[in-house]
């Protein structure tokens, strides 16, 4: 059956539980559960699952009661996103929260001459990706929460971290729109500084293992770029880092997965923004003029890791981190 099989099949579950919770919990004179589905692309995004449930619970949406939702659980590939929004759009939910831009496209897609809103957290570059028109004036159904534009700043802290780097290793997947992206972020700041990208351009998870497998001997740290691919195999570049004794960095609230250093979005910031743009939404709001909005970032450092390479933080380093595993 393959990836989506099991999944729909899944799906079925999940309505049949929503069903059983309808059957179970309301009364004529209440007003109808609001449904909203779930994609998620991003493995380790639990936390931005759950600060958008704390988020709507905050604003008074008590699950089971008020509200719903059905997640699916951690998608396979982008293909999967596409066949579960589908599903999604034909049991008209009243709301899917997409997250990652590849989720974004996939339920940008599948609710396309519908009226059902989506919400995306994270999407790298929405339009660029062709996600939204404007950030100020998203267009269509879809509004959300963005996360570019953290690469430059991240490179400052590695080299903070480690004076010694002059060539990064950067597996890099350049099929995909978010690392297309990413990569030419950091290819920018890294030019700027006299920094060497020592790129390999990998397309499956066996490119990418053979990548890390040959990284070469002048490379003194790895970066993972933004992308479903790369994203899905961060244990293998923390492996792979701690043996060459190299500092690992990449964007987002990783530190927790082992990596050295980290710079970007923190997830839970991320669910709680997204919430209140749902909130807006469910109240009235129409996405297409409600613009884009970017959280701010976070330094996050993993001192386990530091001590696995033999890399000492320094004070300055710490006291300026928003998150430390120790």
């Amino acid at each position: 059956m393959g990836l989506i099989g099991p999944r729909v099949a899944v799906w079925g579950l999940l309505l049949l539980a929503l069903g059983l919770v309808v059957l179970g919990c309301s009364r004529p004179e209440e007003k109808p559960l609001v449904r909203i589905g779930i994609l998620n692309l991003i493995k380790g995004a639990e936390n931005n699952v759950a600060a958008f449930k704390e988020g709507m619970a905050a604003k008074g949406y008590v699950e089971g009661k008020d509200i719903v939702y059905l997640y699916p659980g951690l998608l396979g590939a982008p293909s999967e996103a596409e066949e579960v929004a589908r599903k999604m759009v034909e049991d008209r939910l009243d709301m899917i929260l997409a997250m990652s831009t590849q989720a974004a496209l996939a339920a940008k897609k599948a609710t396309s001459g519908t009226a059902i809103p989506v919400v995306f957290g994270p999407c790298h570059d929405p339009v660029e990706s062709g996600v939204v028109e404007s950030l100020a004036r998203p267009g269509g159904n879809l509004t959300g929460v963005r996360v570019r534009g953290s690469n430059a700043k991240m490179l400052d802290w590695l080299l903070q971290a480690d004076p010694r780097v002059k060539a990064i290793y950067v597996p890099y997947h350049k099929e995909n729109i978010t690392a297309r992206q990413s990569f030419a972020d950091l290819k920018i700041a890294a030019d700027a500084l006299g920094i060497e990208l020592l790129v390999a351009e990998v397309g499956s998870p066996e490119d990418l293992r053979n990548a890390l497998a040959n990284i070469p001997e002048s490379a003194n740290a790895l970066w993972a770029t933004h992308s479903f691919l790369i994203m899905s195999h961060l244990d293998d570049f923390v492996q792979t880092a701690i043996a060459r004794r190299i500092p690992v960095v990449s964007p987002g609230n990783r530190q927790e997965n082992g990596v050295l250093l980290t710079y970007g979005a923190n997830f839970t910031k991320i669910g709680t923004a997204v919430s209140v743009l749902a909130d807006r939404i469910l109240k009235g709001a129409t996405p297409a003029e409600i613009p884009v909005e970017t959280v701010e970032y976070s330094l996050g450092l993993n001192l386990k890791t530091a001590e696995a390479i033999g890399l000492h933080m320094s004070d300055a380093l710490l006291n300026q981190a928003d998150d430390i595993v120790r």
